[in-house]
């Protein structure tokens, strides 16, 4: 807006007029500026923040990596279901990023010696991380042999033989199966059906990147739950008809283990005188980072 004047005023009728016309301008400005606020007054009365949602960048705190992690013991001769728990403590929440799986193989053995002796040992697996799926056993389909092994002479023709069809390495202690993740306490589950080990972490020693945060507010309990698909190194095949031969049908994965007779065996209709204890540990769990707090910038959520 202008304001006229006649051209023969006084030069302070003019002055004035200036100094009308920048306090007219700047009530413009300041008008426009209130608007905006109001705006972003009504915009943040809008936000979720204002219905009790907060962002995880908001939580106050100081960010730590962190492992959830549960142990599940997967006992010889069972396919579950197996369930345990993990419980974020007090002092902050868990933010998960990442999924993580691996089987701990614990394969030990038995053998009835001369003289009534049981003494076990530990088969080679143990203590090995084993593969938690079949999908990736490149192993699985090489070609077998089949050879005897004499004993040193002049013994008394003691031999062991392995079959081709027992000759998958990759397979002794590896384990198949689903896993189910549950926040316990709002049971808000992280699935709609069990999650195959092949694609809870594809590969072998892989992990799997969560499409987005998973929050878990403090003193939550996540209960995990696995199933087997099959026992650990299950019984397969019909070895046990080739009368007069090792191995037993138990014993397709001995040569992988390090398991031998210390006698010769007349017949497979002899009674074995080893038990195996295909024992093993399924470690589940979330990668992430934890928010630690102080009693000044706890956030309950």
């Amino acid at each position: 807006m202008t304001i006229a004047i006649p051209t023969n005023a006084p030069a302070w009728v003019h002055d004035l007029a200036n100094v009308a016309e920048g306090a007219m301008a700047q009530s413009r400005r300041m008008g426009q500026v209130i608007n905006a606020l109001r705006g972003e007054v009504q915009a943040l009365k809008e936000s979720p923040k204002r219905t009790g949602i907060r962002y995880i960048e908001d939580i106050p705190g100081t960010r730590v990596p962190y492992d959830l992690l549960v142990a599940i013991p997967i006992a010889s001769g069972e396919s579950g279901p197996f369930t345990q728990t993990a419980v974020v403590s007090a002092d902050g929440p868990f933010v998960a990023v990442e999924r993580v799986l691996t089987f701990l193989s614990t394969y030990s053995f038995q053998v009835l010696a001369e003289g009534g002796d049981r003494p076990i040992f530990n088969g080679r697996s143990f203590g090995r991380y084993r593969p938690t799926h079949s999908a990736c056993d490149f192993l699985d389909a090489q070609g077998g042999y089949s050879h005897p092994v004499g004993a040193a002479a002049p013994g008394t023709g003691l031999f062991s033989l392995v079959q081709s069809n027992q000759h998958s390495p990759f397979r002794t202690m590896e384990w198949d199966g689903t896993i189910e993740v549950v926040a316990a306490g709002s049971g808000l589950r992280r699935q709609n059906s069990p999650v195959p080990s092949s694609i809870w972490c594809p590969g072998v020693g892989g992990v799997s990147q969560l499409p987005t945060l998973d929050y878990f507010a403090p003193t939550a309990s996540i209960e995990f739950t696995a199933r087997s698909n099959h026992i650990n190194n299950p019984n397969a095949g019909n070895i046990q008809a080739l009368v007069g031969a090792l191995p037993y049908l138990d014993s397709q994965y001995d040569a992988h283990e390090g398991i031998t007779y210390t006698a010769a065996v007349p017949g497979a209709d002899t009674a074995d005188t080893i038990t195996r204890l295909p024992n093993g540990i399924l470690v589940v769990g979330y990668r992430g980072f934890r928010i630690i707090q102080t009693q000044g910038n706890a956030y309950e959520g």
